[in-house]
């Protein structure tokens, strides 16, 4: 097509005051519209940053604890340990041998009563009957185990002469 010919075709069409005020509404509704776009996109992208580097900064001061794989299951319902005055513990040492140990308190902090299980022979290794001091720290080769699996279901129930007799069930995966 000619653009000369388009020019002179067109050039005698004159639009309307009417006309022109609604194009120049348009292109400037279209403008705010990408404008807001960008500085929500903007917005969205900081605060998912902003939540991330929280998450990261939040785990590193609890230790990793914000995604800590052990479960405690207290009849049959999932527990906070701290709130019920149970403490669990993982371990593993330089060979890849694990045990886990749990251990129950009183509301003064004493240790009521503990169990552990994994691996016997590491076990036999550290063991010297003091649970509460494997619940506290480190000992000998072993490390906590940061990326434990583990699921501790203790069932606890009262007997008839007002005692309790507890179950607990250690799944180190």
């Amino acid at each position: 097509m000619n653009k000369e010919y388009y020019k002179s075709a067109f050039s005698m069409v004159c639009p309307s005051e009417e006309a022109i005020e609604r194009m120049l509404s348009m292109t400037e509704k279209i403008k705010r519209k990408r404008t807001f776009g960008r500085k929500s996109l903007i917005i969205v992208l900081a605060v998912i940053a902003a939540l991330v580097c929280g998450t990261f900064t939040v785990n590193a001061a609890t230790d990793g604890k914000l995604f800590g794989n052990i479960r405690v299951i207290l009849n049959g319902k999932e527990v906070n340990p701290e709130e019920n005055n149970i403490k669990c513990k993982a371990y593993v040492d330089d060979e890849g041998n694990k045990i886990a140990i749990v251990g129950t308190y009183d509301s003064n902090g004493n240790l009521q009563g503990a169990c552990a299980s994994g691996n016997i022979g590491a076990f036999n290794k550290i063991h010297d009957g003091d649970y509460a001091k494997l619940l506290e720290e480190n000992v000998d080769s072993f490390s906590e185990d940061k990326d434990a699996d583990l699921d501790v279901n203790i069932d606890d129930t009262t007997t008839e002469t007002g005692g309790h007799c507890t179950n607990v069930q250690m799944d180190y995966k």
